[in-house]
């Protein structure tokens, strides 16, 4: 039997995305597996459905979050040949999407670190032991005698990821628009 998968793009006027993502979570049965996507993502391939319900039922004991690989995000390791594309033409991210699709079907290797929350495949049972902290996309964090201040889903992945709990999927890639239009990639006015 497939596992129950909820697809997820998390938004609030107010910008609170983890009390969005928190309370459409918490509405779900415990066995279940969620996927959230930043909503300037896409699929590309028709099977991507089948793809993550596999992936789910081969890694399921081993990784508690996933990712995937993208063409434009600040994670290197999530890029092909770790370089950010200026592509815009989809039909080549789709040629792209499908070759790996093909060549590394439901393959999930151990992430070297933490995952870009634009994409996450995560159980909820990972979600019970650390819900993701509620507040706009960039929260402020005291770690030790400091203030750190980066994403909520940094605060979500890194927690599994120090549990060596942390995936990639190799060969599932969607398109992102990550900061298409600015010069300046660390621009972060349109998270806060």
């Amino acid at each position: 039997m497939a596992p129950n998968i909820y697809y997820f793009t998390p938004a609030r006027g107010d910008k609170n995305i983890g009390k969005a993502i928190n309370d459409h979570v918490r509405s779900i049965e415990d066995d279940a597996w969620i996927v959230l996507r930043d909503c300037d993502t896409m699929f590309l391939t028709p099977n991507y459905a089948k793809h993550i319900e596999e992936i789910v039922e081969k890694y399921k004991d081993v990784y508690d979050v996933i990712g995937c690989m993208t063409n434009r995000v600040g994670m290197k390791y999530q890029l092909i040949n770790g370089e950010l594309s200026e592509d815009t033409d989809v039909r080549n991210h789709m040629d792209l999407a499908h070759k790996l699709e093909k060549e590394k079907y439901a393959q999930v290797i151990k992430s070297p670190t933490y995952i870009a929350g634009f994409f996450m495949l995560f159980s909820k049972k990972a979600w019970l032991e650390h819900p993701f902290e509620e507040g706009a996309i960039m929260i402020k964090k005291k770690v030790g005698n400091k203030i750190e201040i980066g994403f909520f889903d940094y605060w979500f992945s890194n927690y599994f990821h120090k549990k060596k709990r942390v995936g990639l999927a190799t060969g599932l890639y969607i398109f992102h628009l990550y900061r298409l239009f600015h010069k300046n990639r660390t621009v972060k006015d349109h998270l806060l």
